[in-house]
């Protein structure tokens, strides 16, 4: 097999605002195509890499005062802060990326390889960009009242508390989709695509074609039995909203960000752009 440099790659990334918000389904539409395999969640992974990079960053100035000494003075120099150029750091992040997701993803014939992320904002977008510049961003955003909706449907009495326990309350949740909604709204980059999630409902067909343009495969390649496969988490439950979900929906400033990407306000709640509550999964 013909070795692959991996800053030259094409991954394929799928960023959401936060849980519920219909990454898993362009995971599976992108998975169901022979070449492509998407990886899911990895508990925000690119956080820990992207530390390591500002670390060294930070170092810059110091390793090369050491790597002047070394070259002049050899081992009689003070090389205490001796390391690698920064610019290092992309290729091995690269590569440890491409050895964890990639290398598994061929092993099943697959050479296209990426994962989806529900915890990341636009610098992680950016920062994926920099370790790979061919990669293609997807960015899906969908109303917050559907996705916190679809949230309040993972408690299910006897069996889990759910998701909303576990991220800190409808409150935290709702925190969350405003901080990487509001990273999100920007105009257009290359290599980034921003898709509404009740736009992939209300015009599927076109979605396809759009997304199988945008990583550049065909458009027969991709299964549109996928979208008519509706999902709501392994409970499968209903979506719903409890009283303390309504309240935490009033605050105005997620509903600021919101009408940015089209969405209404508060009022409006129950009755949402791409079909009532209960229609809506993934």
């Amino acid at each position: 097999m013909r070795h692959v440099e991996p800053r030259s790659m094409r991954p394929i990334f799928i960023f959401g605002t936060g849980w519920r918000c219909g990454s898993t389904l362009i995971q599976r539409l992108l998975c169901s195509h022979p070449d492509v395999h998407i990886w899911g969640e990895n508990r925000g992974i690119c956080d820990h890499l992207q530390k390591i990079k500002h670390t060294l960053d930070g170092m810059r100035f110091l390793s090369r005062q050491a790597e002047h000494e070394f070259g002049v003075r050899h081992a009689g120099a003070w090389i205490a802060m001796l390391n690698p150029e920064p610019s290092e750091c992309l290729d091995a992040i690269a590569t440890f990326l491409d050895r964890y997701l990639g290398v598994p993803a061929r092993t099943t014939g697959k050479h296209c390889w990426g994962f989806k992320e529900v915890r990341h904002g636009w610098s992680t977008v950016a920062f994926l960009r920099a370790v790979f510049p061919l990669c293609r961003c997807i960015l899906v955003v969908r109303n917050p009242a559907s996705c916190l909706a679809s949230a309040r449907a993972t408690e299910v009495e006897g069996k889990t508390q759910g998701l909303l326990v576990e991220v800190g309350g409808p409150t935290a949740f709702l925190r969350h989709w405003r901080s990487v909604a509001s990273s999100f709204a920007r105009d257009r980059e290359p290599g980034v695509m921003l898709v509404r999630y009740e736009d992939i409902q209300e015009r599927s067909a076109t979605f396809i074609e759009e997304l199988a343009q945008f990583v550049d495969v065909s458009t027969c390649d991709l299964s549109p039995d996928v979208l008519k496969t509706v999902r709501r988490g392994w409970l499968e439950q209903t979506p719903r909203l409890a009283a303390v979900d309504r309240e935490a929906l009033q605050d105005p400033d997620v509903w600021a960000v919101a009408q940015w990407f089209g969405y209404v306000g508060p009022g409006q709640a129950d009755t949402l752009s791409g079909g009532s509550l209960a229609s809506l999964g993934d």
